[in-house]
């Protein structure tokens, strides 16, 4: 009787470690199918990108139905289901504000509309201008190495030239250093040289911030927008009183060929993230590049 209870025991335990064992091959036979799907999205998408034309506000090529695509993506952040259990977001990355080249007062009506806090546009704006300028001379609410360096007792001052090294040095300026502020605005902005806002990709709260504009206004373009699929520069320096001549010189119409694609994908109980950044501006050298990615 204890031999047939020693081996009643010895069985269960084997059943228990196979069953064990099966359910961890088939959980990496998912994780590994996940990445499969995900990476092989990413490279049909470099491919349309590369042989397909981008429009306003889209990517259209006609090869998407060939390689199991769509033959048009909205480039405005829109989720498209791409076969089964498959979602890829394309957004222009001129849909977000460029820290290279953005002025500070786009930022700082940024932050007014986010915070809902008209009061702290102006310190923001002279801030950023004390930031980038090549002198030590604060501006009535601006803040140079002494505010940094001394009130602060940080081991760092403003840099003094308009280039920053990446998004997130803008969190160390005085205003946008506020953890709650910074929260909102990060994944607004973006880090591409040569890239000017795009009117037909970006939201209310962007398009407001470019042309310095109050909501009901904001409201029409992008109702205009939508009844035309195309915003033109000539309405929105009309709507905002900006003449066009100057307009051209910090906004675009047309997309940036720069994108922001995320594809995410399930296979049984895994799950699979894949986010690019990718200039599919061609170079002698090559038809896209890829400025960022995270697997």
């Amino acid at each position: 009787m204890a031999v047939t209870s020693v081996l009643f025991l010895g069985c269960m335990f084997l059943i228990k470690v196979a069953k064990e064992s099966i359910g961890a091959a088939q959980s990496l036979v998912d994780k590994m199918n996940a990445q499969i799907i995900a990476e092989s999205t990413v490279e049909a998408f470099k491919f349309l990108g590369a042989t397909g034309a981008f429009g306003p506000n889209k990517l259209v090529s006609s090869f998407g139905d060939d390689i199991g695509m769509k033959n048009e993506f909205l480039l405005d952040g829109t989720v498209v289901e791409v076969g089964k259990n498959t979602r890829v977001q394309a957004l222009d990355a001129a849909a977000k504000l460029n820290v290279w080249g953005c002025s500070p007062a786009q930022v700082a009506k940024m932050v007014e509309i986010l915070t809902e806090d008209d009061s702290r546009g102006s310190e923001i704006q002279d801030c950023l201008f004390d930031w980038f300028d090549p002198d030590d001379l604060a501006r009535l609410n601006g803040a140079e190495s002494y505010y940094y360096q001394t009130e602060k007792g940080a081991l760092f001052g403003p840099r003094n030239y308009h280039a920053p090294q990446c998004i997130d040095e803008f969190s160390l300026v005085k205003g946008l250093d506020d953890p709650r502020v910074w929260a909102k605005l990060r994944n607004r902005l973006i880090l591409a040289p040569g890239v000017m806002p795009n009117l037909n990709t970006v939201d209310k709260i962007t398009l407001r911030a470019v042309l310095g504009i109050n909501e009901d206004t904001a409201d029409s373009l992008l109702a205009v927008r939508k009844a035309n699929d195309f915003l033109n520069i000539f309405d929105a320096g009309a709507a905002a009183g900006i003449n066009v001549a100057d307009l051209i010189d910090y906004c675009s119409v047309v997309s940036a060929g720069v994108i922001n694609l995320t594809v995410e994908t399930a296979s049984g109980n895994a799950r699979e993230t894949v986010r690019l950044l990718a200039s599919f501006k061609p170079t002698p050298e090559a038809p896209f590049v890829v400025l960022e990615a995270t697997y």
